[in-house]
């Protein structure tokens, strides 16, 4: 079943005239956001009855993000309180910490072929993501270029084996353990290659991903690291392993399902989304998030992304945030 669309006019948000002039963000009053300014720290479940829907929530999300970057006291980059005290993922995933090392690790090899940078983005994303990973695994697989085919483990697959590459422990992400993505991370990268060398380029990220999955199974199905392998995908050499806008599908993991289900519950009726497949819900919220001139370049990888944060957003709001969910500003300005 198709969704019913209806027709908002996003462009008219304050959040929204963000791109015409930035400095709107700042001044947008607490009433524009329907929250009530509070203290950044200890901010408890009952100081957080007022919430955002979707699309404001990626808006006020981007809009951080911008009013970083451009040097803004932390009080100005956002008037929800739930925003400016917790830790959150940015929209676009390329403005992540984790994946922006990953994307300079690429580009500082220039002389990798295709099936490196598949290796690489494979194994940061089946060994968890954490911040420095891709430095790590970049350098093993740089040492183990002339290795390949001389019937012996690579660097890479002794540093899983050895359990020299750190992980996370005991989350839904990590499906395999560093022993099990050592038996078949190369054969998987090798497989990527031979399939768009045979097939030309996946057609989407969910066919990617489901694809990688397979090649990684040990026993279970990996699914979650190889939706964000896949992603990865779609940002190296457009048409090679991607088709040409191959965004329009992904496959959503376990914290985007609980948001989609979230914004169904919430706002199901307004966007026409209630009854819909899951597809055609990603793709009514894709256009909801394109008619906002700040969210204008977003794919169906940024939704899923989206998707992810706002089921965490309600949760804060539910529940309070902890010391260990509470942001801490660094040096960077690339994440928040």
């Amino acid at each position: 079943m198709g969704c019913r669309r209806k027709a908002q006019r996003h462009g008219d948000h304050p959040l929204a005239m963000a791109v015409a002039n930035p400095n709107v963000i700042a001044k947008t009053p607490s009433a524009c956001l329907r929250v009530r300014k509070m203290p950044i720290s200890n901010v408890k479940p009952s100081q957080m009855a007022s919430k955002l829907n979707f699309v404001d929530f990626c808006t006020a999300r981007q809009a951080i993000l911008l009013n970083r970057r451009k040097g803004l006291p932390r009080d100005q980059w956002t008037t929800d309180n739930i925003l400016a005290t917790a830790k959150f993922c940015n929209i676009d995933r390329r403005d992540d910490a984790v994946t922006t090392e990953l994307l300079a690790e690429v580009q500082a090899h220039v002389h990798w072929v295709l099936r490196e940078k598949v290796l690489l983005a494979m194994a940061l994303r089946f060994s968890g993501s954490r911040r420095g990973g891709a430095a790590q695994l970049a350098a093993l697989i740089e040492s183990g270029r002339n290795e390949r085919g001389k019937g012996t483990q690579t660097p890479l697959q002794r540093a899983f084996a050895a359990e020299e590459v750190k992980c996370g422990h005991n989350t839904y992400q990590l499906s395999l353990n560093r022993k099990q993505v050592s038996t078949v991370i190369e054969t998987a990268a090798d497989a990527v290659i031979a399939y768009v060398e045979t097939n030309g380029p996946f057609a989407d990220v969910l066919d990617a991903s489901d694809f990688v999955a397979e090649q990684m199974t040990v026993g279970k199905r990996p699914q979650f690291s190889a939706n964000e392998a896949a992603k990865d995908f779609a940002y190296f050499a457009p048409g090679r392993l991607m088709l040409p806008a191959s965004h329009h599908r992904c496959r959503l993991g376990p914290g985007a399902k609980k948001g989609l289900q979230l914004v169904r519950a919430s706002e199901g009726d307004d966007l026409g989304i209630r009854c819909c497949t899951e597809d055609a819900a990603v793709t009514a919220l894709w256009l909801e998030l394109r008619g906002v001139p700040l969210l204008a370049w977003v794919e169906t990888i940024d939704v899923e992304q989206a998707l992810c944060e706002f089921s965490k957003y309600e949760a804060y709001r539910l529940n309070g945030i902890s010391a260990s969910k509470t942001f801490i500003p660094a040096y960077s300005t690339r994440c928040k």
